[in-house]
């Protein structure tokens, strides 16, 4: 309707695109935490497949990882059909992704794994905390090469509003509600989240989510309010 626009005018229009996708961001994050909190929200459970979910997630985030020239490997097992809410794991992926590539300087490396868990299988968990497989559940964990995290944040990074000493004031966009949301979304798929980091080296997320779903007594009411 107006025409071209010249490089000011698109400088502008871009800082409101921005800043305008990053309001939504926040305004659903905490609409899905309010949810969270007040037991509302309602997972949608049916089987899928864990390699098509992580395939489609990156399709979505490879454009951020093209714009910083960072490199997205992949190391999967053999297809697994999961119970849960796929739209929920998607977004549990796509948080990690996009935290992944946000503090991996350019030329990085983000490396999605994953791997089948057994039943009494213990699980590193990093320093002297380990964990024990459940049921037959699975394990996903993304890696970069970015800016890492201190020991003395790794547990505070997953409460609302808080952030890394080494995000907090440096540029980094972000409202500190990507990983509260992200931890209460895994927790409610009757999983566990958990970060390996050092300053300076990288930092490794990851879930260990059953396969079969949450037990009976965890299961959410799915969007009819029936039982799932």
């Amino acid at each position: 309707m107006f025409g071209d626009f010249n490089d000011r005018q698109e400088k502008y229009l871009s800082h409101i695109l921005t800043s305008g996708r990053h309001l939504l961001q926040l305004i659903n994050n905490i609409l899905d935490l309010s949810k969270v909190e007040a037991g509302k929200m309602k997972l949608n459970l049916e089987p899928f497949s864990v390699n098509r979910v992580i395939d489609e997630v990156q399709t979505i985030i490879k454009t951020l990882a093209y714009k910083k020239n960072i490199e997205i490997q992949l190391d999967l097992c053999p297809e697994v059909i999961m119970y849960g809410d796929p739209a929920k794991i998607k977004q549990i992926l796509y948080n990690l992704l996009s935290n992944a590539i946000k503090f991996t300087p350019e030329k990085g490396l983000v490396m999605i794994h994953t791997l089948e868990a057994a039943e009494g299988v213990p699980v590193d968990r990093g320093g002297n905390n380990p964990v024990t497989v459940g049921a037959k559940s699975l394990l996903l964990s993304v890696k970069d090469t970015g800016i890492g995290i201190s020991p003395n944040d790794q547990e505070r990074i997953f409460l609302e509003f808080e952030q890394s000493e080494q995000t907090r004031g440096k540029g980094y966009e972000g409202t500190g509600l990507g990983l509260a949301l992200t931890k209460k979304l895994v927790e409610l798929h009757g999983g566990q989240i958990w970060v390996k980091s050092s300053v300076g080296q990288g930092s490794e997320f990851t879930l260990l989510l059953p396969i079969k779903g949450v037990a009976p007594d965890n299961e959410t009411a799915n969007s009819d309010g029936e039982s799932a």
